[in-house]
């Protein structure tokens, strides 16, 4: 009936746009030894990404299933920009996981749709921008990438970086960098903790991240994120 209808498109209004891990980004203070120190851990050897272009940083890449990997990203002092290079955290004095990035887990859904759903909620995720950058084969991988509260260094990044950064892939013509870099890992599970983990909680929700994290890590209130003393985000892969 028409009511009924209404009341469908009502729902269909009102549905969440969940997001998934794309990647998890993993900040060590040179390329070459933060390569090294992985494969001395897991033996995997990390496959070569390559410049971000103008903001100083370059990366190498470990797949982590199907569209999911681990982003191993540094300083690019062959860059202008790679001395004063702060996003995503990659100014940390040591190597570790700073954040991560979510993704659309449903296809045919745009980064400014995510970021109304936020925005709704009081959180605003910043412009969608598209990026590129060139593959070792010469070829222009693109995205979409909505990173604007993960610019400012990694003392600024939202909650501790528990808070994900968004991405798109849907203007690339290559695959999923996920399928073209090296396997050998896979991620178990994505754990934080943090000082005031309802907040954090309410904010994954009001962006569709919070099924990003496992479960139950928190006891019976089956909240996603666990009571610390400080922001801290641990993946567990499994090789």
């Amino acid at each position: 009936s028409r009511s009924r209808s209404r009341s469908r498109s009502r729902s269909r209004s009102r549905a969440r746009h969940l997001l998934s891990v794309d990647h998890l980004v993993y900040v060590v203070p040179n390329l070459e030894e933060g390569v090294k120190e992985f494969k001395e851990r897991t033996g995997v050897q990390p496959s070569v990404g390559g410049q971000h272009r103008g903001l100083g940083t370059h990366n190498a890449l470990v797949s982590l299933g199907e569209g999911v990997y681990l982003e191993i990203l540094a300083r690019d002092l062959s860059q202008a920009e790679g001395a004063g290079a702060r996003w995503l955290g990659v100014d940390s004095a040591e190597a570790r996981l700073t954040t991560f990035c979510a993704r659309p887990a449903a296809p045919g859904v745009e980064l400014e749709q995510v970021k109304v759903q936020a925005l709704a909620s009081g959180y605003d995720a910043g412009a969608p921008q598209r990026m590129s950058r060139l593959t070792t084969s010469g070829e222009t991988l693109c995205w979409t990438l909505a990173a604007a509260n993960h610019r400012e260094g990694r003392a600024s990044l939202p909650e501790g970086g528990l808070i994900p950064f968004l991405i798109d892939w849907s203007a690339s013509e290559l695959p999923h960098p996920s399928a073209t870099s090296t396997s050998g890992c896979t991620l178990e599970v994505l754990r934080a903790e943090h000082p005031d983990p309802h907040k954090v909680e309410q904010m994954l929700i009001a962006l569709g991240a919070d099924a990003c994290y496992g479960r139950g890590q928190a006891g019976d209130s089956g909240c996603t994120i666990a009571k610390g003393d400080t922001p801290r985000l641990e993946a567990v892969l499994r090789t």
